[in-house]
């Protein structure tokens, strides 16, 4: 599966967990890890009900996302 089939994997479940009541609002974050050293992350602070494919940030491990990570491009 590629980034951004998770990405939207993730947006789906977000709202899925928002509709049953799982998380409310800006709650907490949803991540998935892509490789060793990569995970792809929910932004902080967005409402999870909301959050689309192209608002998920892959970081490292550590969290940082520097040259080597990108936000995902729209879909």
């Amino acid at each position: 599966m590629t980034a951004n089939a998770t990405a939207r994997r993730m947006a789906l479940c977000c709202r899925q967990l928002a509709a049953g009541g799982l998380i409310a609002g800006r709650d907490g974050n949803l991540s998935v890890r892509l490789a060793p050293n990569r995970v792809l992350v929910t932004p902080s602070g967005l409402i999870k009900a909301l959050v689309a494919a192209r608002d998920m940030v892959e970081v490292d491990e550590h969290g940082a996302s520097g040259a080597a990570a990108a936000t995902l491009p729209a879909n």
